[in-house]
């Protein structure tokens, strides 16, 4: 049996709306039980986010290799206009490439000057795999790992236009971290925050947020349970109602969301109108 894999930055996501979150996870699998999924353009904060931690991958490595670091903005940039070939859904906040260029700049400076030069990296962009039971492993992409007051710190970078909390996605990094290298110890785990700003707004200071790690763990294995076990009924009964659906969530749009208005999410899909009055 193929192991079936749950991404760290998977646990948030499902959290907010387990239905939403399977759909991404195992599209392919869940499409081959007769469902239907809609093709979602990626959007433009989403890219913008890419970029900017592309940009501050290059100066972590720049350090790690005792080089000088150069401003990759101009290869960063055509990395973008790429992904823009294939279509993004652009917001009142980032109307159009060079508002993006320039949000990508100004973020990725404010965080190597309130963060970055300040810490001490051990590695950057780690990917990593653990085992969580037969037929089923964690996958994660730690952004930072670098020295703790008593260990190491786990760092994740994060931009949009809000802040929010991540404490199953983190708890995912630092349980995996610590099965890869059970003799170090996970000391802490912060968030540095980069907010995209319109253009005409000055770009505002980084938000750093440390976090339990005794709690994000907890809530990453919790949500891991979770998943396998909606999952496994998934798979018995072919029955979409073995996820819960948030029609709450903020996500719940055909913007953000493949199953949006399908047979895998009827909830969300419009009632015939009604001729007359009743």
């Amino acid at each position: 049996m193929d192991n079936f894999s749950i991404r760290a930055s998977a646990l948030v996501g499902y959290s907010d709306c387990p239905r939403r979150g399977i759909a991404r996870l195992y599209q392919d699998i869940i499409e081959a039980r007769g469902y239907r999924f809609n093709k979602v353009k990626p959007s433009i904060g989403a890219l913008v986010g890419t970029s900017v931690h592309s940009y501050i991958e290059r100066y972590y490595k720049s350090r790690l290799e005792g080089v000088e670091f150069l401003s990759p903005i101009d290869q960063i940039m055509s990395e973008l206009e790429t992904q823009l070939a294939d279509g993004v859904e652009w917001d009142d906040t980032t109307s159009n490439k060079d508002t993006a260029k320039l949000q990508i700049e100004r973020m990725a400076r404010e965080y190597v000057g309130a963060v970055g030069q300040y810490l001490e990296p051990l590695a950057t962009e780690v990917e990593l795999e653990a085992q969580i039971q037969p037929g089923w492993v964690l996958t994660g992409h730690i952004d930072l790992v670098c020295k703790g007051a008593h260990g190491v710190a786990i760092r994740d970078t994060k931009t949009g236009k809000t802040s929010r909390l991540y404490h199953a996605q983190l708890g995912g990094y630092s349980l995996l971290y610590r099965s890869a290298h059970p003799v170090l110890n996970v000391d802490s785990i912060w968030v540095d925050f980069i907010c995209r700003l319109p253009k005409k707004r000055a770009q505002t200071e980084a938000v750093i947020s440390q976090y339990s790690v005794e709690h994000c763990e907890r809530m990453a294995f919790s949500v891991i349970k979770r998943i396998i076990s909606d999952f496994e009924n998934f798979i018995k009964t072919g029955d979409h109602e073995s996820f819960l659906c948030n029609p709450m969530s903020l996500m719940c749009n055909s913007n953000y969301c493949i199953a949006y208005n399908t047979n895998f999410c009827p909830i969300t899909m419009p009632l015939p109108e009604m001729q007359g009055k009743i």
